[in-house]
């Protein structure tokens, strides 16, 4: 009798055991707005609810601690180093830099200029040439206020002034600087059935 109580206990409170378990995050992702959390047992969730095939490619980069990159983003100019250089500019882009972007309001960062410093951010739209500029900002950041185009390739600018003396970053000849906005997953499942009426 004693067997078959604690059988039924087991099965009754196993559930909650598991669903415990399962919400319990291994480890948690901060993309901008978008947060991804990863279980013990690999489960990918994100409260931006992303396709089978997004949580997939969290998973494979988990896995195997390395991120496919599209292959539009391996065209971006790449920064450079001129020889006998000691090092990065003071004032510098620092991110993103000839990369691809999950988010489509991602965070651009910089290096300052100099304390007190304020600072134009400029995004040009490579396909349709449309530019956005930022308001003038104290911070070494800036998030664009609208969502970017999503397989899009941007360059960006940030200007910086300081009691009458301007800079810009990244400046010539450094090449611009550039990110792509990754594309929108497809719709995971299959295709919705038309009605015929």
């Amino acid at each position: 009798m004693g067997l078959a109580a604690a059988v039924l206990l087991l099965v009754a409170v196993l559930p909650w055991i598991l669903r415990g378990q399962r919400s319990s995050p291994l480890m948690v992702l901060n993309d901008g707005a978008t947060t991804i959390t990863v279980d013990r047992r690999g489960n990918v969730d994100s409260f931006a609810r992303l396709s089978d095939s997004d949580a997939a490619k969290v998973r494979d980069a988990l896995v195997s601690q390395q991120l496919a990159v599209p292959p539009a983003s391996r065209r971006l100019p790449r920064e450079r180093t001129a020889p006998g250089e000691l090092g990065p500019a003071p004032f510098r882009a620092v991110a993103p830099l000839a990369t691809a972007v999950l988010s489509d309001r991602p965070t651009l960062r910089w290096t300052p200029l100099a304390p007190g410093a304020t600072y134009v951010v400029t995004l040009r739209d490579q396909v349709s040439g449309i530019t956005i500029s930022g308001p003038r900002v104290q911070a070494t950041e800036w998030v664009p206020d609208a969502p970017l185009t999503r397989g899009t390739t941007y360059v960006w600018q940030v200007e910086g002034s300081v009691r009458g003396h301007e800079a810009i970053a990244p400046a010539p000849p450094a090449p611009p600087a550039t990110f792509i906005v990754v594309p929108a997953a497809r719709p995971s499942g299959s295709r919705a059935r038309r009605s015929h009426t």
